[in-house]
């Protein structure tokens, strides 16, 4: 783009209309070329208000400044415009012509030219200036259509998703998501970027996901009145590619089987999500002992605990007059720290977490992930109260073991198994591995992490989570139950507890971290461990027999 260099020198307050235009008069060259230099450059960058201050007062009258900014705004979407730039400028008979260039999402890059009409140094306006080379009294249209929709794939080139829009076809359940009439901000887009108004798109899953990646290009003609200004043909978009793995996925769901619940798993190393089952993405719970990877995270970070520091053992801890009771109604345990992770203490774990206190906590469990919007388009997000709304050390112990108003989903949780099994570095969870790298967030030193894991890992060897063993591979592991009230009739109202495992292997070089949900089954370690042991298994590629 050539534009006229201008030396401006001047102190201006906020000035509109026969004031605004002295100071344009400032920067040189004819009244005519200096009001239509300074149109075209507002037009440049989406000025519309200024623009419809440079117009004459009859052209004012004729359209107001909404209506004028309306009209430039219905062009550029029409035209799918991303940049306009103008050209050295020339006047003759007080009409000033431009030079324009446009570059267009479903057209190219057009190049044509607006006459500008000026008079006593106001531009006269009419609507055919909001496009290069339309002529009085055309408008502006356009006729598209959409390519076919491009296929997803797994990391390895497995199809997921395939088929024509109105007739797509996939080998998974509803993580991929739908076809259909889209609204609101998305169907604007869809148009902004020339596709028909009736175009069907992505609303939700995999499909909303990679909307833009898999939809391609559009191509068809763009008119002035009947008159073509370009043409393009649709260009369907290369298939694309997920962090997916459909072997892992279809074990998951096979793992999980008609129970409800989720599965979640992530690659330790890059953040992406290997697969999913169930309700991995939305249900938000509160995810038990799961939770004490966090509390112990953050009671070794503050000096509140180290791993030799020795605790009675007991059945429970009283806490603001409160029983907080072990596991199995009071079951005794205690001794190390570690000891006291492994065996899942809540009369450790309760007043640990007390003094840790709530703001720490709370600020830990963020930096996990917790209160964060979360990466992946659909995911619920895990809640933890702000500190400020804890009122007694009760509330921050039983938030510590991972009840309260603590809400997780299983995705959140394979999150902070992946910051554990990362050296205390957290990536953000993602399906398109072609994304711009994330950036790793430091949740907590790696001497801490790596105490953590070690913790983790005699939970597995001597603790709550030996059923989540895997032949031939260390896994750290957590468990947990979760109690929340719920009643079967026809187990003498006894209550039935979410059951969770947290895991990741190998424990002493990563791959996988696997986080496992079970509503109302009972104790994580007896039910959800088991799940994880298959789901390491096939992501390894372990066989039990081994």
């Amino acid at each position: 783009m050539v534009r006229r260099a201008v030396a401006v020198v001047l102190v201006v307050a906020l000035i509109v209309g026969a004031g605004y235009l002295a100071w344009r008069t400032l920067t040189g060259g004819s009244g005519a070329e200096r009001v239509a230099q300074t149109f075209v450059d507002d037009w440049e960058r989406g000025a519309y208000a200024d623009m419809w201050a440079l117009l004459t007062p009859a052209s004012q009258e004729e359209i107001g400044s909404a209506d004028l900014a309306g009209a430039y705004q219905e062009a550029a979407r029409t035209a799918t415009l991303t940049e306009l730039q103008a050209g050295e400028l020339s006047e003759e008979d007080d009409v000033v012509t431009v030079p324009i260039g446009v570059d267009t999402e479903a057209f190219g890059d057009l190049s044509g030219a607006v006459a500008l009409p000026v008079e006593e140094e106001r531009i006269v306006w009419s609507p055919e200036l909001v496009f290069p080379d339309l002529a009085k009294g055309e408008t502006l249209t356009r006729d598209t259509t959409a390519p076919k929709r491009a296929a997803v794939l797994d990391r390895r080139g497995e199809t997921l998703i395939e088929g024509d829009a109105d007739a797509r076809e996939t080998v998974l359940g509803d993580l991929a998501g739908t076809v259909g009439e889209p609204s609101g901000g998305l169907k604007d887009d869809l148009y902004k970027r020339g596709f028909p108004e009736d175009q069907l798109a992505g609303i939700s899953g995999l499909e909303l996901m990679f909307e833009k990646q898999i939809a391609g290009t559009p191509g068809g003609e763009l008119r002035a009145g009947e008159r073509i200004l370009a043409t393009s043909e649709p260009q369907e978009a290369e298939a694309v590619r997920t962090t997916l793995d459909l072997d892992l996925y279809n074990a998951a769901g096979l793992a999980l089987g008609d129970r409800l619940g989720g599965v979640a798993v992530i690659d330790t190393r890059e953040g992406g999500v290997v697969a999913l089952a169930g309700d991995a993405l939305t249900s938000a719970q509160p995810p038990g002992s799961t939770f004490k990877v966090v509390t112990a995270a953050a009671a070794l970070e503050s000096g509140v605990a180290k791993p030799s520091t020795e605790y009675p053992v007991a059945g429970f801890a009283t806490i603001d007059g409160f029983k907080l009771k072990n596991a199995h109604d009071g079951e005794l345990c205690g001794g190390s720290f570690v000891n006291s992770f492994a065996q899942s203490c809540n009369s450790v774990f309760g007043p640990v977490g007390a003094e840790i206190g709530a703001e720490r906590l709370v600020e830990v469990a963020e930096r996990f992930g917790v209160n964060q919007e979360p990466s992946v388009f659909g995911e619920t997000m895990s809640t933890v109260p702000a500190a400020s709304e804890f009122t007694s050390d009760l509330d921050v112990g039983v938030t510590a073991i991972g009840q309260g108003q603590l809400l997780m989903t299983p995705l959140a949780l394979a999150s902070i198994g992946q910051t554990i099994a990362n050296g205390g570095k957290r990536l953000a969870p993602r399906f398109d591995p072609e994304a711009t790298e994330p950036k790793a967030e430091r949740a907590v030193s790696r001497k801490v992490a790596g105490q953590v894991g070690e913790m983790m890992e005699a939970v597995v060897t001597e603790g709550t989570g030996g059923l989540a063993a895997v032949p031939g591979v260390k896994v750290a592991g957590k468990t947990g139950t979760a109690e929340v009230g719920l009643s079967s009739e026809d187990d003498d109202d006894e209550i039935k507890d979410h059951a969770w495992f947290l895991a990741y292997a190998p424990a002493n070089k990563p791959k996988l971290a696997v986080a496992v949900f079970i509503a109302n089954a009972g104790f994580g370690g007896d039910v959800a461990a088991p799940v994880a042991s298959e789901v390491l298994q096939a992501g390894l590629g372990v066989s039990s027999a081994e």
